[in-house]
């Protein structure tokens, strides 16, 4: 069943913009607006981001149905008056600390109130907010809409020394802001209802299409490939690996050759041997057709971690720590190679690189367990019973 018929409009709230798709949030968000739409909802984006470009409106109109920018929803001269003072007055007092200052963004007056205008003109039945810290702007929202908040992962589980951080206090204080609220694994759902058990808590993952790639199309048994964002947990788990895992790697398998593809290659000092950088990567799929192993050295970090998705979705075989794979589930064997310490982890890559039926046996248990668990249908289950609540 979808909303064709139901002229259900939803208000999605980002500061992430849709049209860029190379860090896991990115196409998280991305993956959620176009299932929305394949269902028949009507999306008006508001994007908490400087003025775009006719550009860039263009390509996010080919994404959602409406786009706007907190310049085309300006609140009444009063306000613009009173938040000009209070900004003068922040700057001459203390400096913020990170934290606050990445609150005061997320949450600003301004989207609070480009909120309101919006849901004035459409109407929505549903309002979405991603991540915690955008969450003031649903207390604008009219009785009897939906308030939702997309979390991507549990703030209080983070490093109290990241500036997103925040307490379970703190954190409570903003879900509460939701009616319901969107875990992208299980582990944070049993979570989210413990710290806020008066809420409804659902779990949305990521949805991919499942590639068979097999050993055609010019796979290179000597390739290993590594992608991600330069979010600082995946810069460090590289570094580490680089560091403790690849000499052992390039000392047993010689040949070995390590491909580095998005941000994350800022990791990579220059004379780290064997190893290619490639910064953005037009056609990842034809990387990931070329390459005979993926790894996934992250050590530290909560939700779901996009890569470790992706790389299943491929059929490729996968050398991940055990944070990596933080928040799959499976019954009996691992869908990839899970590893405790870096020299298991170098032995792993070597065994995978040494043996091609090892390799086939671990790309069929990958493709098994992403069509089992990232179909689309399957990830948006429990939001999609959410969202038809609204039209019945």
């Amino acid at each position: 069943m979808t909303f064709s018929n139901s002229r259900l409009s939803a208000l999605f709230i980002s500061h992430v913009n849709p049209v860029y798709r190379a860090a896991g949030n990115e196409i998280r968000i991305f993956k959620m607006i176009n299932w929305l739409r394949a269902e028949g909802i009507h999306v008006v984006l508001l994007l908490n981001l400087p003025p775009i470009t006719s550009e860039m409106r263009r390509q996010l109109l080919t994404i959602v149905d409406a786009v706007y920018t907190l310049e085309e929803c300006p609140p009444p001269f009063p306000t613009r008056f009173v938040n000009a003072l209070s900004g003068l007055f922040l700057r001459s007092s203390a400096p913020r600390t990170e934290w606050e200052k990445m609150r005061s963004y997320l949450g600003s007056q301004a989207l609070i109130h480009a909120t309101e205008v919006l849901c004035k003109k459409y109407c929505p039945r549903v309002v979405i907010a991603e991540y915690l810290y955008a969450t003031p702007c649903l207390r604008k929202v009219p009785p009897g809409v939906l308030k939702l908040v997309d979390t991507h992962d549990m703030l209080s589980k983070r490093d109290p020394n990241e500036s997103i951080y925040c307490t379970e206090e703190e954190e409570r204080e903003y879900l509460l802001n939701a009616d319901v609220v969107i875990a992208i694994q299980d582990i944070e759902a049993t979570q989210f209802r413990a710290l806020v058990p008066e809420r409804q808590v659902v779990t949305v993952g990521i949805d991919f299409d499942v590639v068979r790639h097999g050993n055609a199309g010019g796979e290179s048994k000597n390739t290993i490939m590594v992608v991600g964002s330069n979010y600082p947990a995946n810069i460090a788990g590289l570094k580490a690996f680089c560091e403790h895992a690849w000499p052992i790697v390039c000392k047993e398998y010689p040949r070995a050759e390590l491909l580095v593809a998005g941000k994350i290659g800022d990791a990579i000092i220059n004379n780290t041997p064997q190893v290619k950088v490639l910064g953005w990567v037009d056609d990842l799929q034809g990387l990931y057709r070329r390459s005979s192993v993926v790894i996934n050295p992250t050590m530290t970090g909560t939700g779901l971690k996009i890569k470790t998705v992706e790389a299943l979705c491929n059929g490729k075989p996968l050398v991940a720590t055990r944070n990596a794979i933080e928040g799959l589930f499976f019954e009996r064997e691992a869908p990839c190679m899970v590893c405790d310490n870096w020299p298991e982890f170098a032995g792993a890559v070597v065994s995978l690189l040494e043996s091609d039926e090892r390799r086939t046996v671990l790309q069929e248990s990958a493709l098994r367990y992403a069509l089992d668990h990232f179909a689309g249908g399957k990830v948006y289950a429990q939001l999609g019973v959410i969202l038809r609540s609204q039209v019945q």
